[in-house]
């Protein structure tokens, strides 16, 4: 196994992945350009295991094309839904990510005049009908709003039926249309689910349930790392097996891996790549990520 750089291509593993990092996910990217940035567009809920690339496949289909978007009125948000404790906290700063936003762009004095009121107002208390309002406002100047609601199952915690029937009431009513794209762990239905309550966001949502790498994106994942890295057949089908094709323990594994090849040279003194994976795996890898593994392996 040669090593054509000093520099570990994998160094970036845990973070967002986006722009010529980003890998494979055609279908998903199809998906989302469908739904979602169209001039007929609905929610979408992006399901699937943790750290499997939920975050990542959103802000490149959508956030990194926010220039682009913007100059058709479109204004895409990424928002932390685990940063908030309250469901009054969301909404409101749900209004205060789009004030930010629009105040570098909408230069019309109307708007200027009323969005300055209605932020000052919220400052002060939380009020359902100036939430509704100001995207009413947003919505009649002519824009079209996306909110990527990272980590949503966090919001489970919090809200209750009256909060997802709001979310549901922004991007049902033509008069805001919010686009609203969740990512989590769990099926929106599951998240509603409170003392038996359930509202009807979830048949707002489209569903995408992301899954491992397929073939095809494995095979663009090592066409990619390939100008940094050499490796053979044998490595390359132990990290599919030992991994499930996970997308983050590729990395993590690959990581370790190149440093450990650069360093010690490691790869010439062992035979068999299982071991030295199945070493990394007990050591490195948490329990749950290592049930993941089980649990793909047994399929």
């Amino acid at each position: 196994m040669a090593t054509q750089s000093l520099n570990n291509p994998f160094a970036d593993f845990g973070g967002i992945v986006h722009g010529d990092r980003f890998i494979g996910r055609e279908d998903s990217i199809k998906k989302i350009t469908e739904r979602v940035l169209g001039p007929t567009y609905g929610n979408l809920a992006i399901m699937g295991l943790p750290r499997v690339g939920k975050s990542s496949l959103v802000w490149h289909a959508i956030m990194d094309r926010k220039d682009e978007l913007i100059k058709i009125k479109t204004i895409p948000i990424f928002f932390e839904a685990g940063s908030c404790m309250s469901s009054n906290e969301f909404f409101k700063k749900m209004v205060t990510l789009l004030y930010d936003e629009l105040e570098f762009i909408c230069e019309d004095e109307k708007y200027q005049k009323f969005s300055v009121k209605i932020q000052e107002s919220l400052k002060n208390e939380y009020d359902k009908d100036l939430i509704q309002k100001y995207f009413k406002l947003v919505k009649r100047f002519g824009y079209k709003t996306i909110f990527i609601f990272d980590e949503f199952d966090s919001v489970q915690s919090f809200f209750g039926k009256a909060d997802f029937q709001l979310l549901r009431e922004l991007s049902y009513n033509p008069d805001t249309h919010l686009c609203l794209v969740t990512c989590s762990r769990k099926t929106i239905e599951d998240i509603e689910v409170k003392d038996g309550a359930i509202s009807n966001f979830a048949g707002t949502c489209s569903d995408l349930r992301l899954g491992m790498f397929s073939k095809e994106d494995v095979l663009e994942y090592w066409n990619h790392f390939g100008k940094y890295w050499e490796t053979d057949d044998s490595y390359k089908n132990a990290i599919s097996y030992f991994t499930g094709n996970h997308p983050w323990i590729m990395d993590k594994i690959n990581s370790q891996m190149f440093n450990l090849d650069i360093t010690n040279d490691l790869f010439s003194k062992f035979d068999d790549v299982n071991n030295i994976i199945n070493d990394y795996n007990s050591s490195n890898i948490r329990s749950s990520y290592l049930d993941v593994l089980k649990n793909i392996r047994q399929r």
